[in-house]
C-alpha cells in the first residue's frame, strides 16, 4: 500500500499472467502495475527512437494496476451439523472459518466449499463429491435414502486452495408411510368419531417397518377440507355434522421430513334423531275404542329411510286439554319399530277427545312428534219419539225426535242414516221394509199397499259409525183414501144476493164403503165460481151439514160445488146448482186501448161493460165519461152510450204521459174507473256515437247510444224497434236488414269469410209514429285469428340473461299481413313448473312489432321457456312452439393449471375443466373457448393473449432462452368470460451447451477418474442469473469403438464435476464423452477422451 514500487521481473512480450508466491505478508494488499516496453536485445541494431543503450528497455509511459490481498488457504469451518431438510434430505449447516485466509473471518475470501458424502466414517462406501458449492452456511444434500447414518466432510476453498476437512454424519429421514386401519363409528346424534394406527414407517425404515423417527402430528380432512391438525392423537370426534350426507375422511401424518401420502379413504355419514312419524290418524274402532295409525318417518336419521329405527314412544292424554302435562292423564306406550297401530279400549265415552301423540326413535334418541285426536264414541241412543199421521192417499207422514246422546254422551257427534222400518203386525213378528233416511231429516212421508182397517206400524233406529242404535218407540196409522162427495146436495130458492147450501156425510169416508168404523173426516169445502169473478173456496167443518152464502155479484152466472175431506185429501167434486142474473151498478168498460195514431195525436177505444147493471150487456147505460189528464190538470168528456171510440190531436210531446180514465154510468150508479197512460210523441232523432270493432273471428261488433229524443224530447221514451243495415258497398245500394229490441245497444254481426272489403253499417231507431233519419256509417274488415309466431329461439346473452327471438305472424287476419296486430302475448315459466298456470313472467301488452325478448337477472341452474302468443282485435292466436334455454353465470376458472418445459424454447401450459362451466356444475353447460394470456411479470399487469382455443393445452413458444414467463387461463361460455386461473409459470430453455474441459485420469486401478466444468449455459442462456438447474449428466462409455454406436450411458446428478468410473476390463482401451442434460432436452456431446483399464504393475523380477 506504500509509494515505492519495486520491479518484479521483465517479461516476454507472449506473457499474459505472472505468479508472485514469495517473499508477500499474509492480509497484506499489494498494487501491482504492468508496463509495455520496447527493449534492445544483443547483437540487434538499435531502434531509431526510445533505446540509446544496449540491453535496456524503454517503458511506455502507462501503465495498468490492479490491488490484491495476499492470502493463505483458510482455515476449518465450525459448527458443522446436519439437520432434516426434506425428505430423504439432509441439511449442512456450519459457521464460516474463523480466517478465511487474511487473517479474519471474512466470507467473501472464499470461492466455494466442498461437500463429501460417504456411507461409513473411513469415506470408502458410496462416496460422492460435491465441488463448486457457492459460498453460503448451509447445503441441502438430496436423493439420500431413509433410515441412513450419512458422513459428510465440509472444506472451505479460497483461491490460495482448500482448508481443512470437518467431520460430521447424520442420519438421513424420509417422510413416513401412510397412516392405516382408518375407522369411524357413530357415538351420538350428528355426530361421528374417527380412529387411526400410526404410521407403519415413520420415516427411518425406508418402507419397512421403523418407529424410531417421531410423529409430530396428524391432519385429518373431511371432504378435502382439514377438519383436524397439529395433534398426535389418533382419533377425533366430529360433532354437528349434517345427517345422511357421505363424508369422504383421511388422514396423513407429519414428521420432520414432511408430510406421508394420505392414508386409504373411509366414508361415513352422520345420524341424527329421526323426525315425526308421518300420516298419523286416529280411527274410531269399535264401541269406547280408538285405533292409532301410523306410517314409518321420512327420516329416520340420516335424511332418508336407510337408517334402522328401533322403537315408538306412543302417548295419550285423556285430560280435556290434550296437553299432555299431567301425568296421571298421561298413557306411555314403547311399540316395536316395525309396528303402525296400535288400539285402545275400554275407554270412557264422552264429547271431549283423546289425545295421542307419536315419537319415532333410533339408537340416538327421539324426534318430534306427530299428533292425532279422536273421541271415544258409542251406538246413539234410540229416538225417543216418533209419529204417524196420514197426508195423503194412502201416505203415512212420519216425524220424530232425533236421539239424546248421538254416541259420546250428547249430541255432539255426527249420526248417519236412519233406518226406519215398517211392519204389518205390533209384535213386529215380520218386517216388510227397511228404508235408509239421511241424519238432516226429521220426517218423511211412506206410502202404504192398502186403505182399510189395517193398521201399519212403525220404528226408526239411529246410526253412527259404529253401527244402529236401539228402535224408537212404535208409531201406527191406517191407509186411508179420499172420501166419496157429500150426498143430497141442495140449494135453496135464493133471495137477494145470497143462497143456502144444504148437504149429507158421503158413503165411503176413506177406508171402504159400509166399513165399520168409519174413518172421521176432517171437513167440507164449498167451491164457489163464476163466470166474470174469481173462484173461491170456503172450508167448513166437519160436524155441520149447511152455509148460508151471502154478498154474491150481480149479473154473474154462479156455480157451487160441495167436496168431503179426510187426513187423505179432498173427495171428487158433488151434484153442480146454478143461480139467476142479479141487478146492480154496470162493471167497467172492456178492451179498453190507448194508441198512438200520428205525431202528438192519440186514440182510445173500448167495448160495452160486461153487466151494464143487467147481468149481461144488454144496454142500460146512459153515458161514457172520459178524464183526460196533462200532468196539470184534468179535463172530462162526455160521449154518447154507443160511442166506443175518440181520438184526440193537436197534443203536446212532453216527458210525462198523458192520462186516460174512462167509466160507464148507468140510471143507478157510475161502473169501475179504468185508466191508461199513454205519451204524446213525434219521429225519434238518429241513433248517437256509432262505432265497431272486432270482437271474435270473423265477428263485428257494432256499438252505439241511444237517440236524444225518443219521441218526447228526451230518451226516456221506448223504441219499438232499431234496425241495422250491413252493406258491403257504403252507398247501401244492396244491404241486410236486421231488427233489434229498445234495449239493445250492440249488434254482433258475424261475416262469411276474412275480407280486405270493409262491411259498412248503419241504423235507424223508430217508434209508434215513425223511423229517424239514419246515423253516420261505421265500417271494419272482417278477419280471422293471426296465426301463431315462428321460429322461437333462445339464446344466451349474458350471466343471468336470456335472449329469445321470432318471426311475426305471417296471417295478421287477412291471409297476408297487411292488417296490424293489436299486440304481442308472452308467456315464460321456470323449471321445474311444467305448465304455465303461475307464469314466471308474462306480459299481455308486449308491442306487436317487436320480435325479440331479453330477461335479465335470471335464477342460475334454472331452465326457462318463453311461448308467444300474436294478437289482433279479433283474439290471440294459437301459441308458438316453445323455446327453452338454462340460466347460465359465466364460468369458474379452470383447474390445476400447470407450465413445464417443452423442447427448446417451448413452455407447455395445461389446465383442467372448471369446477362449474355456468349450470351450476361441469357438464350441463357447454364451453366456447379458453383463451390463454402470458406476461413476464407476476402481477399479469400487460398480459397478452396467446391463445384461444376448445383444447386444455396449449405450447407457447419463446424467442429467448432464459426468459420466466407467468400464465393465467380463463374459460368462456355464452354468458361471458370468467375469472382468470392461478398463475403458473415457467422458465424458458434451450438444450444445454457443452460441458466444458472435459478430462480423464487414471488414479486407481482400473478406474478412470473423469472431471469437468459445468457448461457456459445451463439452459437459460449464458450470464444469466440464477442459472438454470439441469437435470443430469449422462456419461458415455464405449469400449473400443470411438463412433459410440452401442455406448453405455451412466447418469450422474446434475451438480458433479467428476465422477469415478470403475469395474473396468483390464488393456481395454474406453472411449468417454460427457453430455448435460436438462428440461430441454440433450447438450452435444463434450469432446472425447479415452484411457485404458490398467492395473498396479507386477513385481520387477531380479
Amino acid at each position: 500500500g506504500g509509494s515505492t514500487f519495486q520491479q518484479l521481473a521483465e517479461l516476454g512480450s507472449d506473457f499474459t499472467s505472472y505468479t508472485v508466491s514469495f517473499g508477500l505478508d499474509k492480509a497484506t494488499n499489494y498494487i501491482v502495475r504492468i508496463y509495455s516496453g520496447r527493449c534492445c536485445a544483443p547483437g540487434t541494431p538499435a531502434p531509431t527512437t526510445g533505446c540509446t543503450v544496449l540491453d535496456s528497455c524503454t517503458l511506455s509511459a502507462t501503465y495498468s494496476q490492479d490491488t490484491e490481498q495476499a492470502i493463505t488457504e483458510p482455515n476449518a469451518i465450525t459448527n458443522l451439523v446436519g439437520s432434516v431438510g426434506g425428505d430423504e434430505v439432509i441439511n449442512l449447516a456450519w459457521t464460516t472459518p474463523s480466517d478465511t485466509g487474511a487473517n479474519q473471518q471474512d466470507a467473501s475470501v472464499l470461492t466455494s466449499y466442498q461437500v463429501i458424502r460417504a456411507t461409513d466414517s473411513g469415506f470408502t462406501q458410496d462416496v460422492v463429491i460435491t465441488n463448486d458449492i457457492a459460498v453460503a452456511n448451509s447445503y441441502n444434500v438430496l436423493s439420500l435414502t431413509a433410515g441412513v447414518t450419512y458422513h459428510f466432510i465440509v472444506k472451505p476453498n479460497n483461491l490460495a486452495g482448500a482448508g481443512p476437512n470437518t467431520v460430521t454424519n447424520y442420519m438421513a429421514i424420509g417422510i413416513p408411510s401412510q397412516p392405516v386401519n382408518l375407522t369411524h363409528y357413530l357415538p351420538f346424534a350428528n355426530g361421528i368419531v374417527l380412529n387411526w394406527t400410526q404410521s407403519v414407517d415413520t420415516g427411518a425404515g425406508n418402507g419397512a417397518a421403523s418407529t424410531l423417527e417421531p410423529i409430530l402430528e396428524y391432519q385429518l380432512q373431511m371432504d378435502g377440507s382439514n377438519v383436524l391438525d397439529n395433534t398426535l392423537a389418533t382419533g377425533h370426534v366430529l360433532s354437528n355434522l349434517a345427517r345422511g350426507t357421505d363424508r369422504v375422511f383421511r388422514v396423513r401424518s407429519r414428521n420432520r421430513a414432511g408430510f406421508s401420502p394420505w392414508s386409504s379413504t373411509v366414508t361415513g355419514f352422520a345420524v341424527g334423531v329421526p323426525s315425526a312419524p308421518a300420516l298419523m290418524y286416529a280411527d274410531i274402532h269399535a264401541n269406547r275404542s280408538i285405533k292409532v295409525s301410523w306410517t314409518a318417518p321420512s327420516d329416520t336419521g340420516a335424511s332418508g329411510s336407510r337408517w334402522p329405527l328401533t322403537s315408538y314412544f306412543l302417548e295419550m292424554d285423556s285430560s280435556l286439554q290434550g296437553s299432555f302435562q299431567t301425568t296421571t292423564n298421561i298413557t306411555e306406550l314403547t311399540l316395536s319399530n316395525s309396528t303402525n297401530q296400535y288400539i285402545f279400549t275400554a275407554l270412557v265415552k264422552r264429547p271431549e277427545r283423546y289425545y295421542f301423540r307419536l315419537r319415532a326413535l333410533n339408537q340416538f334418541g327421539s324426534g318430534s312428534t306427530t299428533e292425532a285426536n279422536q273421541r271415544s264414541v258409542e251406538v246413539p241412543s234410540a229416538p225417543p219419539q216418533l209419529n204417524a199421521s196420514v197426508v195423503g192417499v194412502r201416505q203415512i207422514s212420519l216425524s220424530w225426535l232425533a236421539p239424546t246422546d248421538t254416541g259420546v254422551t250428547g249430541t255432539s257427534f255426527a249420526l248417519g242414516d236412519y233406518a226406519l222400518e215398517m211392519s204389518t203386525a205390533a209384535d213386529w213378528s215380520n218386517i216388510s221394509s227397511s228404508t235408509p233416511i239421511s241424519n238432516s231429516e226429521t220426517s218423511i212421508v211412506v206410502d202404504v199397499p192398502a186403505s182399510g182397517l189395517q193398521q201399519y206400524y212403525f220404528r226408526l233406529l239411529a246410526s253412527n259409525v259404529l253401527g244402529f242404535s236401539a228402535p224408537s218407540p212404535t208409531a201406527s196409522e191406517q191407509g186411508v183414501h179420499l172420501p166419496s162427495p157429500p150426498t143430497n146436495f141442495t140449494i135453496e130458492p135464493p133471495f137477494r144476493r145470497a143462497y143456502t147450501f144444504f148437504w149429507s156425510i158421503p158413503d165411503d169416508t176413506g177406508l171402504g164403503v159400509g166399513i165399520t168404523p168409519a174413518r172421521p173426516l176432517t171437513g167440507f169445502i164449498a167451491a164457489v165460481s163464476g163466470d166474470s169473478i174469481q173462484a173461491y173456496n170456503i172450508s167448513l167443518p166437519p160436524d155441520i151439514r149447511a152455509y148460508n152464502l151471502t154478498d154474491l155479484s150481480p149479473g154473474v152466472l154462479y156455480t157451487y160445488t160441495m167436496y168431503s175431506v179426510n187426513d187423505a185429501g179432498v173427495s171428487a167434486e158433488s151434484a153442480v146448482s146454478y143461480t139467476q142474473f142479479l141487478v146492480d151498478s154496470p162493471t167497467q168498460v172492456r178492451n179498453l186501448t190507448v194508441n198512438v195514431t200520428g205525431e202528438n195525436s192519440i186514440s182510445l177505444s173500448w167495448r160495452i161493460p160486461e153487466d151494464t147493471g143487467r147481468g149481461g150487456t144488454a144496454q142500460a147505460l146512459s153515458s161514457y165519461n172520459i178524464e183526460l189528464n196533462d200532468g196539470s190538470g184534468t179535463s172530462t168528456l162526455v160521449l154518447g152510450a154507443n160511442t166506443f171510440f175518440y181520438e184526440f190531436s193537436s197534443l203536446t210531446e212532453q216527458d210525462t204521459p198523458y192520462s186516460f180514465s174512462i167509466f160507464a154510468v148507468n140510471p143507478i150508479g157510475t161502473g169501475t174507473v179504468l185508466t191508461r197512460q199513454e205519451y204524446a210523441i213525434v219521429k225519434p232523432s238518429s241513433m248517437q256515437d256509432l262505432s265497431i270493432s272486432t270482437s271474435a273471428p270473423l265477428e263485428l261488433t257494432v256499438q252505439w247510444q241511444r237517440p236524444n229524443n225518443t219521441g218526447t224530447g228526451s230518451n226516456l221514451l221506448n223504441l219499438t224497434r232499431q234496425i241495422v243495415h250491413v252493406s258491403r258497398t257504403a252507398d247501401f245500394a244492396t244491404h241486410e236488414t236486421f231488427e233489434l229490441q229498445d234495449n239493445i245497444l250492440q249488434f254482433k254481426y258475424t261475416a262469411p269469410a276474412a275480407s280486405a272489403t270493409p262491411y259498412f253499417f248503419r241504423l235507424q231507431a223508430e217508434n209508434a209514429v215513425g223511423k229517424s233519419n239514419f246515423s253516420t256509417t261505421v265500417s271494419e274488415q272482417a278477419i280471422t285469428l293471426p296465426s301463431s309466431p315462428s321460429n322461437v329461439t333462445a339464446g344466451i346473452r349474458g350471466e343471468g340473461i336470456i335472449e329469445w327471438n321470432w318471426e311475426a305472424s305471417s296471417d295478421t287476419g287477412l291471409g297476408d299481413t297487411s292488417r296490424p296486430l293489436f299486440a304481442q302475448h308472452l308467456q315464460v315459466r321456470e323449471s321445474p313448473v311444467s305448465n304455465y298456470s303461475l307464469p314466471f313472467f308474462e306480459n299481455t301488452t308486449f308491442p306487436a312489432f317487436d320480435s325479440s325478448l331479453v330477461l335479465t337477472g335470471l335464477t342460475k341452474g334454472k331452465s326457462y321457456t318463453l311461448r308467444v302468443f300474436a294478437i289482433n282485435s279479433a283474439g290471440p292466436s294459437v301459441a308458438s312452439l316453445e323455446a327453452t334455454a338454462n340460466a347460465i353465470s359465466v364460468p369458474s376458472a379452470p383447474t390445476s393449471p400447470s407450465a413445464t418445459v417443452f423442447g427448446e424454447l417451448g413452455i407447455k401450459v395445461e389446465w383442467q375443466l372448471p369446477a362449474d362451466t355456468g349450470f351450476g356444475d361441469s357438464s350441463t353447460t357447454a364451453l366456447k373457448n379458453y383463451t390463454v394470456f402470458v406476461d413476464t411479470d407476476q402481477s399479469m399487469a400487460s398480459k397478452s393473449e396467446v391463445y384461444t382455443g376448445a383444447s386444455s393445452h396449449f405450447v407457447y413458444t419463446s424467442s429467448t432462452a432464459g426468459v420466466t414467463y407467468y400464465f393465467a387461463v380463463l374459460a368462456t361460455n355464452e354468458a361471458g368470460s370468467g375469472p382468470v386461473s392461478n398463475v403458473v409459470n415457467q422458465q424458458s430453455q434451450v438444450v444445454p451447451s457443452q460441458p466444458r474441459n472435459f478430462a480423464v485420469n487414471i488414479s486407481r486401478p482400473l478406474v478412470i477418474d473423469t472431471t469437468w466444468q459445468h457448461p457456459n449455459n445451463t439452459g437459460a442462456g449464458i450470464g444469466v442469473t440464477p442459472t438454470r438447474h439441469m437435470v443430469q449428466y449422462t456419461l458415455q462409455i464405449s469400449a473400443g469403438d470411438s463412433s459410440f454406436a452401442s455406448p453405455t450411458n451412466v447418469s450422474i446428478v446434475y451438480n458433479a464435476t467428476s465422477f469415478d468410473l470403475s469395474g473396468l476390463v483390464k488393456g481395454t482401451l474406453y472411449y468417454l464423452r460427457i453430455i448435460a442434460v436438462n428440461d430441454a432436452g440433450s447438450s452435444l456431446p463434450s469432446a472425447v477422451r479415452s484411457e485404458h483399464g490398467v492395473v498396479v504393475p507386477a513385481t520387477i523380477g531380479d
